[in-house]
């Protein structure tokens, strides 16, 4: 029987029917193939066994008179799917003495101890730390100190990209590539946002002193400045496994924390002092 004739009740054997094509997003070009034939579990089997070794990722059968099979194998590139990228900041509590209007050029930390240990005395609202030091803002940290504040709030961010794969090798390339970058120090242009997904690198308004080399969005160095986020460190990838209909698929996400700075001493990749 030539491809493509009808079957009729009583075939003994199944026909390919023509083949067809189509395009999923996330699963790239398929081609799907048809076979029709007889109600016979052994040929049934058969032609499933075929499909199932030329790749084919979905096969079903309809039983009856003609039994229907059809396979959709594919035959290009895949996408992942809905591939989400989300950047949600978070409040920051930070050391008041690391603020920047107290790290001036010239500050050292024995100033600081020593004001730390005149509050303890008492004697702090008596002293002029200016003038001593020939500083600018040391009063100020000594009243805030003499006050109780010993933090003052910022903020940073996390960068998250959700992806979920169709095929397992998609999925293994990218768990190795940010397996292997875990708990490195990278920049925003190495994390690869696309630019669909309509992110730009954040920014912070900060004081900035004139010890510091940052990449400044705008404003003065010393001075209030907005600088931005560029150096992002690489968390372990979370790994899940998430249902849409009736299919299991692999899910990775992908955190990056966000900071002005890391420390090149604590930190792999990072270039802040210390």
């Amino acid at each position: 029987m030539a491809a493509g004739d009808a079957v009729v009740k009583g075939t003994d054997d199944f026909t390919e029917q023509p083949k067809q094509t189509r395009w999923q997003r996330g699963r790239g070009w398929e081609t799907l193939r048809e076979w029709q034939g007889p109600l016979d579990e052994s040929q049934i089997n058969t032609v499933t066994a075929a499909a199932d070794a030329a790749g084919a990722e979905e096969i079903a059968v309809v039983r009856g008179w003609p039994t229907v099979i059809t396979a959709a194998i594919p035959s290009g590139p895949a996408e992942d799917v809905d591939t989400e990228w989300s950047l949600e900041p978070y409040d920051l509590n930070k050391s008041l003495a690391s603020h920047g209007v107290f790290n001036e050029s010239g500050n050292s930390p024995i100033e600081m101890a020593t004001i730390e240990a005149e509050l303890k005395k008492g004697n702090a609202d008596t002293v002029d730390y200016n003038a001593r030091w020939s500083r600018t803002y040391l009063n100020d940290y000594a009243k805030l100190r003499g006050q109780g504040v010993d933090e003052y709030l910022s903020h940073a961010f996390v960068l998250r990209g959700t992806a979920v794969y169709e095929r397992d090798a998609a999925f293994q390339a990218d768990y190795q590539l940010v397996s292997a970058s875990q708990g490195k120090i990278i920049t925003w242009d190495e994390i690869g946002v696309p630019d669909d997904a309509l992110i730009v690198r954040p920014w912070v308004h900060m004081y900035v002193s004139s010890l510091w080399t940052l990449p400044i969005k705008g404003g003065s160095n010393p001075g209030w400045a907005d600088v931005y986020f560029d150096e992002w460190m690489v968390k372990p990838p979370a790994i899940r496994f998430v249902k849409q209909g009736r299919v299991r698929k692999r899910q990775l996400v992908r955190e990056y924390i966000g900071a002005v700075a890391w420390s090149a001493t604590l930190y792999n990749g990072g270039k802040g002092v210390p």
